[in-house]
């Protein structure tokens, strides 16, 4: 059986420049696709926050208190953690 001829190193190379580019290619895809989901995933997180604002909005005018009084309240008593 014949052996097969030896690439040239201008061919390695155009070779190698192939592979790279298929693979820069598919790099560039996944990071659309990173950015996209890190796009929907701060969505999300800014849904949640803003739904932790209103129920604390809302707490705030059942206790009649305003802003300035619970940030006054908050910063002069340690906050304390649930046990």
């Amino acid at each position: 059986m014949p052996r097969k001829k030896a690439k040239t190193l201008e061919e390695r190379i155009e070779e190698l420049d192939g592979d790279l580019n298929e693979l820069n290619a598919r790099k560039a895809k996944l990071d659309e696709k990173i950015e996209e989901l890190t796009g929907q995933k701060q969505e999300l997180l800014n849904k949640i926050e803003a739904q932790k604002l209103a129920e604390l909005q809302a707490a705030l005018q059942r206790s009649g208190l305003t802003v300035e009084d619970a940030i006054a309240r908050l910063a002069v008593q340690p906050l304390t953690t649930a046990s």
